[in-house]
């Protein structure tokens, strides 16, 4: 059933595109303006987020028990359902593709366009200034290709739809709080839910990419915990894709890597298929 679900869920979402109706978040926000509304809730730091999470998940627990007491063939279908709802929004491959084209044309205009669409703060940077666009965009890039789609398969495979489905809403969460000391704790949470994550994905890296360099680097940061999930997935992006030190202040290295990343992700993702289905016979 785990490898039906996946595959069933990321086929759905091939076809279907992300960003689509079952990726319609608007009803979890209200649910958590209308527990922002319940003072014995907002007295505790992220009260409503808390409250609108654990209401979700007993909601999808209950369903999901419901359905699998009706037919198994139900729960998985709801299974999948609520996986595509947990994986990420937006189309990389395109928004990759509109800005080489625009890096190659030398058009900064429609590079920053690009950018600003992974929330990158292109008014941070100097006009013109392609080694720091390009490196800014192949961290964005590593970050949203793996907590769009691994980290949430990492967690399914471990404990199911709901803490895939809870890493999903904290992510949301984080993106959408107007309150800086509350997206500061999200975004440590979420940071302890992509560490183990983040590891088993750079070792995946070293299998559809440079082993040795990418296996050294893993060995090195094993157990480190001073580094963001986006510093450690550029770490193994690099190495994986045999990006030298000396190169990354070429603009061309950028390119290279932006036109790489997506090639390198895609056979990682089909690797944890692979994985998941040798998973389920032992299972």
């Amino acid at each position: 059933m785990l490898l039906i679900t996946v595959l069933l869920s990321l086929l759905l979402l091939r076809i279907w595109g992300s960003g689509k109706r079952l990726q319609q978040d608007h009803w979890y926000f209200s649910l958590v303006n209308y527990f922002s509304q319940v003072d014995s809730i907002t007295r505790f730091r992220c009260g409503a987020i808390v409250a609108a999470l654990i209401t979700c998940l007993i909601a999808v627990y209950v369903l999901h028990s419901v359905l699998f007491a009706i037919s198994g063939w139900l729960a998985v279908l709801l299974s999948a359902v609520i996986l595509i709802f947990a994986m990420g929004r937006g189309e990389l491959e395109e928004v990759t593709r509109r800005y080489i084209a625009a890096w190659r044309d030398k058009n900064w205009q429609a590079a920053s366009a690009s950018a600003q669409t992974l929330a990158i703060d292109t008014y941070e940077i100097d006009p013109d200034d392609w080694v720091e666009l390009n490196h800014r965009l192949v961290s964005a890039i590593a970050y949203r290709g793996f907590e769009s789609l691994f980290v949430v398969l990492f967690w399914f495979c471990l404990g199911g739809v709901l803490p895939a489905l809870a890493y999903r809403l904290i992510s949301l969460s984080r993106q959408e709080s107007e309150r800086p000391e509350e997206a500061e704790k999200l975004a440590q949470v979420l940071w302890l839910l992509e560490w183990p994550a983040v590891r088993v994905f750079g070792l995946s890296l070293a299998i559809t990419g440079n082993f040795s360099s990418c296996f050294a680097r893993i060995q090195r940061f094993l157990l480190d915990t001073s580094k963001s999930t986006q510093k450690m997935l550029v770490l193994y992006v690099e190495s994986a894709l045999s990006v030298e030190p000396v190169e990354s202040d070429d603009p061309r290295c950028g390119e290279r890597e932006l036109r790489e990343i997506l090639r390198l992700y895609n056979r990682t993702k089909v690797l944890w298929v692979c994985a998941i289905a040798l998973l389920t016979l032992f299972m």
